[in-house]
């Protein structure tokens, strides 16, 4: 699910990546390496928020000795990315003007940079081939991989958070659901997203413009407090604060029952699991009123589990906000995988 790929050196096979999510809450970084065909985690670290704005110098991202590796695999929000699941009939990628008939199924305007995966390919019995569509501005994309300077780690790819998180999913827990229906729910403090899979495969990706910030200034003007304690009242259970939730999550889990009804009929089976990811998770309401709003049970998803960790390696940086890493995890995975 990569949005931008950048036509470098590093194409080659990759054996030795980090993953990097610019994330309005902090930076978060994975770097993975390739021992016996499977990914080892070498090092990980929380750093500050990066501020991407219009600066006539873009900021450059520093990242510690132990996390430069050969490539780096870059994640952002990207607020201003386009998202789209497609079918179209009897589309393959050796189809005449490809990326022409996509561009304008998805309306895209000049400027922006497009990446499209087959995540369903056409077949006899059925016709139309899903496609996903990702694209970002040329100018957030370049941006983004300015942030690199120059030297190690080379950038590889760029790729919006959530599809980031999405990709790490489908290379971990979705393993163990082939034949059923799954979906997850990425959220941090901008975006949610939610990714519906039948038998393996994508069949339903809608981005929001909710997430964590919106709760917080929503629990901060009721109440009265500031932005800090707003978000320890969040996360705590001192103060009942869930009427004041239901409300401000109220248009999201709207959407998420609309979508959750509407694959159901489609896929003629109801969603058996689900999955959280993304800082949202750490908040207690924000499980609850998911568990609610799709009747089953909820798990967290872990974007460590299932991996090997070196045994220099520590993780007690990500101790209780795992969840965070998603995207990062994801998108140095998916380098991986893409190489």
């Amino acid at each position: 699910m990569i949005a931008s790929k950048e036509q470098t050196e590093a194409r080659r096979s990759i054996n030795d990546v980090v993953g990097v999510d610019i994330g309005t809450t902090g930076t978060k970084v994975v770097r993975l390496r390739r021992v016996k065909q499977k990914p080892v985690i070498l090092g990980i670290d929380l750093l500050p928020p990066v501020a991407m704005g219009e600066e006539a110098e873009p900021p450059r991202l520093t990242l510690p000795k132990h996390l430069r590796a050969r490539c780096g695999a870059l994640a952002a929000t990207a607020g201003d990315s386009v998202i789209r699941l497609l079918h179209l009939p009897g589309f393959s990628n050796q189809a005449p003007n490809a990326e022409t008939t996509i561009r304008e199924h998805v309306g895209l305007e000049d400027g922006f940079r497009l990446s499209y995966e087959i995540t369903s390919p056409a077949t006899r019995s059925r016709p139309d081939a899903g496609v996903l569509a990702v694209a970002l501005p040329e100018t957030t994309a370049r941006g983004l991989v300015g942030l690199m300077g120059h030297g190690a780690p080379t950038p590889f790819s760029v790729e919006v958070s959530s599809l980031a998180a999405l990709s790490g999913f489908s290379h971990g827990p979705l393993a163990r659901h082939q034949r059923e229906t799954v979906g997850v729910v990425e959220a941090g403090a901008e975006s949610a997203c939610l990714g519906i899979f039948q038998n393996g495969h994508l069949v339903l990706v809608r981005k929001f413009d909710f997430g964590a910030n919106r709760l917080t200034e929503r629990v901060s003007r009721q109440m009265g407090v500031d932005a800090e304690t707003a978000l320890e009242i969040i996360q705590g259970n001192a103060i009942d604060i869930s009427q004041m939730t239901r409300e401000a999550l109220a248009p999201f889990l709207r959407q998420l029952s609309i979508s959750k009804e509407f694959v159901e009929r489609r896929c003629r089976e109801p969603i058996r699991h689900w999955y959280l990811s993304g800082g949202m998770a750490l908040t207690n309401y924000w499980e609850d009123q998911i568990a609610h709003t799709v009747g089953g049970a909820i798990r967290v998803w872990n974007p460590f589990d299932g991996l090997e960790v070196d045994a220099k390696t520590s993780l007690e940086i990500a101790k209780g906000q795992e969840v965070r890493f998603a995207a990062a995890v994801g998108a140095a995975i998916g380098a991986m995988e893409e190489s």
